[in-house]
């Protein structure tokens, strides 16, 4: 028998390598074959763009599930779209593989207004995670019980002004004055007076511009990019008029209040031009909390050169200034909803009053700390989350690599709506889904676990979910015990005294 060298430990190593690169290959050319999802039939060039609804897609899509399935693709010449109408296929997607949907199409919109600038908008990237970590250090859940004296406060003033409205009260805007300026003073330390303050007036329209400027389909240049560059007197270029008109204020949200806390912050100037040196950290421990001064402070105290510096101050105030977005629009419509249902559901509302008049009393207001022994308010909450969701689609993910689900191919820039709308008015999990109902959460005087809760909808998925739901969800609290605390809302009435006949009517824009 003839002796023989043993194979070399590399040649083994290569053959192991090209046998998992063989199986790569042929994973992805099964993946190449599977077929998309399906969805309506699209046009030539034109794909699927004239069938997005422009108004209420979620409960189109919703009503296309039925014909095509609980994931519909969409064909676009610049942007995909795969809507996801179930909650399993949003957990499995979203969460369970957020490596892969965890980025953001690029809007046209967003980006020409500077919206982009908003970390919740930002592609995922080294700088999304920067951002979100400078977020998250102000508003995670045991962050954000230190802000509930500012927030009430806020909200015991709005109490005030419905109390005795004047001739131009306009219910929506005091809500919303009284969102803002609780922002203003949680993030900035700013206190605003009235609806004419420059930062409410500058938000208020920033705002608006974002909401108008997110609803599927509204703009053909979210479609064909190449569109962004034609002069806005060219007739059909709305949309450059549009960010024209809207571009400022969004600037002027995100760059005057952060500098107005830069500058009161000077006692001695920092080594670097751009930077500034702060107040002793014991004189910004006694000061009211204030999430731009404490992050500022933080980055004054490392060691860092004037380049790092110039850029952890940009992060800071791009995070900061998503704050007025996360925590205010939403947060608005969440609660107008809340009050059309205790005007349509009076009996909602005595339920609610009788128990706290049982743990609260008559003699003082209702305290976070009420919380744990309000069961039914907490209901109310959770049913004004899940009664009109207030992003029908959320706002929506990007496909970073191909992938592949229940035997359908979903290739990598695909953008992905999850139907939040859909989700939370499923028959099945919330019977009769159109009533406001929070006895639908309650078992025995408790909430009940085996009922979902639309907290894990209605606040998005995976590594987008929103930053900022424990600040928001304190001030749902407050404000939904407050007013029935001290109010009884009630339909308008007509000349002769009768009250008029409610009916429920919503925008269909991104936040409705």
């Amino acid at each position: 028998m003839l002796d023989t060298d043993p194979l070399p430990w590399y040649l083994g190593l290569l053959a192991i390598v090209a046998a998992s690169s063989l199986f790569v290959l042929w994973i992805r050319q099964a993946r190449a074959t599977l077929p998309l999802p399906p969805g309506p039939t699209p046009l030539p060039i034109l794909g699927n763009t004239l069938d997005i609804p422009k108004s209420h897609p979620a409960r189109t899509f919703k009503e296309w599930s039925q014909k095509y399935g609980d994931i519909i693709y969409l064909h676009s010449p610049s942007q995909p779209m795969l809507v996801l109408n179930t909650l399993e296929s949003a957990v499995e997607l979203l969460d369970r593989r957020s490596s892969k949907y965890s980025s953001r199409p690029i809007s046209v919109m967003a980006e020409l207004m500077t919206w982009s600038n908003a970390f919740g908008l930002r592609e995922y990237s080294q700088e999304w995670r920067e951002q979100r970590k400078y977020f998250h250090e102000c508003f995670h859940q045991g962050s954000v019980e230190k802000y509930v004296p500012l927030q009430t406060q806020g909200i015991r003033s709005f109490l005030r002004r419905a109390l005795a409205p004047g001739p131009s009260y306009k219910i929506q805007e005091q809500v919303l004055f009284t969102l803002i300026s609780i922002v203003a003073d949680v993030v900035y330390g700013i206190q605003v007076r009235d609806m004419n303050a420059d930062y409410v007036v500058n938000a208020r329209t920033a705002l608006e511009g974002f909401v108008r400027s997110g609803e599927p389909g509204a703009f053909w240049v979210e479609f064909f990019p190449f569109l962004r560059f034609i002069p806005s007197w060219v007739p059909g270029a709305t949309f450059k008029r549009f960010v024209e008109h809207y571009r400022p204020f969004v600037q002027r949200t995100f760059r005057g209040p952060f500098q107005i806390v830069k500058d009161s912050l000077v006692s001695v100037r920092h080594p670097y031009q751009t930077g500034l040196l702060m107040h002793h950290k014991q004189e910004l421990e006694n000061s009211p909390p204030c999430a731009t001064k404490e992050l500022l402070y933080r980055i004054n105290n490392k060691d860092a050169g004037p380049e790092s510096y110039t850029q952890q101050e940009q992060m800071v105030m791009e995070s900061m200034g998503t704050v007025i977005a996360a925590a205010t629009d939403t947060t608005h419509s969440v609660l107008l909803c809340f009050l059309l249902a205790m005007a349509k559901y009076p009996e909602v509302q005595k339920k609610a009053q009788a128990e706290l008049d049982l743990h609260v009393g008559p003699h003082r207001l209702p305290s976070i700390k009420d919380r744990t022994s309000l069961t039914y308010i907490r209901a109310i909450v959770l049913e004004s989350l899940r009664w009109q969701p207030t992003a029908p689609l959320c706002i929506p993910h990007l496909v970073l690599a191909d992938d592949e689900y229940n035997g359908y191919r979903i290739p990598k820039g695909t953008t992905i709506l999850a139907n939040v709308w859909a989700m939370l008015r499923d028959p099945e999990v919330y019977p009769s889904p159109e009533i406001f109902n929070p006895d639908r959460f309650l078992k025995d005087g408790a909430l009940n676990p085996a009922i979902r809760d639309p907290r894990s909808v209605a606040f998005g998925f995976g590594r987008r979910i929103c930053p900022g739901r424990h600040y928001s969800q304190n001030t749902l609290f407050l404000f939904i015990a407050s007013v029935l605390h001290v109010f009884n809302v009630v339909p308008a009435t007509d000349s002769a005294g009768n009250p008029v006949p409610i009916e429920v009517n919503m925008t269909s824009e991104l936040i409705r």
